[in-house]
């Protein structure tokens, strides 16, 4: 499947919560046999990744996007194939071009009971061969990025929140 070739990995969970004011999405993975705090996606305020204090320790939030999110099949927005292609391929070129000068990141929500229907995969499909055509893009999970923002974009000792 497209997926695992594009991503390296055959299933991404993507964390969520469904209940107004719920505690953040945690990702938690196992660091020398404990589990630590990696980042959160339960933030809809931005289009890139940054940091915030909790307490005394930085915490790197991840933003999630209701925009391009099969989540509209399932309210009604989204009807076609066609029209998740469209749709994503639209807002794809927007930030392509805005991406000339200044880095943007879009996050497609994907549920595998809504995109995973064949006649809505195959929007997913075009979507992936589309986006793969164009140079300098960087299709990954949610993990990748926050590891890549770690990475390239530490915590300042200053606090408060921080971007590139």
């Amino acid at each position: 499947m497209r997926l695992a070739t594009t991503t390296g990995a055959a299933s991404i969970a993507i964390p969520y919560t469904t209940q107004r004011n719920a505690a953040p999405a945690w990702i938690l993975l196992s660091v020398s046999g404990r589990r630590k705090k990696y980042y959160d996606s339960d933030a809809y305020n931005d289009e890139l990744p940054y940091w915030i204090d909790v307490g005394k320790t930085p915490h790197l939030v991840v933003p999630y996007s209701l925009g391009p999110n099969d989540v509209k099949f399932g309210r009604g927005t989204l009807g076609t194939a066609e029209d998740y292609f469209t749709y994503v391929r639209d807002g794809f070129d927007v930030l392509y071009r805005e991406g000339r000068r200044h880095p943007k990141m879009m996050s497609l929500g994907l549920h595998l009971r809504l995109i995973g229907h064949p006649s809505r995969a195959a929007g997913l499909e075009r979507v992936l061969d589309y986006i793969t055509r164009h140079a300098g893009v960087w299709i990954c999970r949610r993990i990748d990025i926050a590891r890549h923002w770690i990475a390239a974009h530490p915590p300042t000792s200053r606090g408060s929140r921080v971007g590139a």
